[in-house]
């Protein structure tokens, strides 16, 4: 059997990349997939929609909804690639099962304390990424999602689903 390596753009504040990556979680569990996450964010897809100009919003705001969670999930995979697809997960959990705000550094340092456990540096690194360190590797992500126009191909197939 061959094993599929999706890559799959989600933003944090979007309940359906949330079930989605729930879904996918069981399906990788099975050994049937090993899927790549990469970051978009939403707010860029409506202001764009709706005729904001450029740059994007992650070159315009730095605190634009879902950057910061974009950036600690970025840094926490530069760590440990395991370790941030649990991070990942458990700040999708934080957001939509426990309503937490996940673009604040205590979410953030929650989620990687579940991650990490006493593992302090892993920890730490996690939810201190959002004062800097994962931005480029985000701003390329974000870009590159942009730059496929992928989107439209996204909505193209929702419009057709609805």
């Amino acid at each position: 059997m061959t094993v599929s390596e999706p890559t799959v753009y989600i933003d944090f504040l979007c309940p359906w990349a949330y079930r989605g990556a729930m879904w996918l979680a069981l399906v990788e569990k099975a050994g049937r997939i090993q899927p790549t996450f990469r970051f978009f964010s939403l707010s860029q897809n409506h202001q764009a929609r709706d005729g904001a100009p450029a740059p994007p919003i992650w070159e315009r705001d730095l605190k634009a909804k879902g950057l910061p969670a974009f950036l600690a999930a970025t840094a926490a995979r530069s760590q440990d690639g395991a370790a941030a697809d649990r991070f990942r997960l458990a700040l999708q959990r934080a957001r939509h099962e426990d309503q937490l705000p996940v673009d604040e550094a205590t979410t953030h340092r929650l989620a990687a304390e579940l991650v990490a456990g006493n593992d302090e540096d892993l920890a730490l690194s996690a939810h201190a990424s959002a004062l800097g360190g994962g931005r480029l590797v985000v701003r390329r992500e974000l870009r590159a999602f942009a730059e496929e126009e992928l989107l439209g191909l996204i909505e193209e197939h929702l419009v057709r689903l609805l």
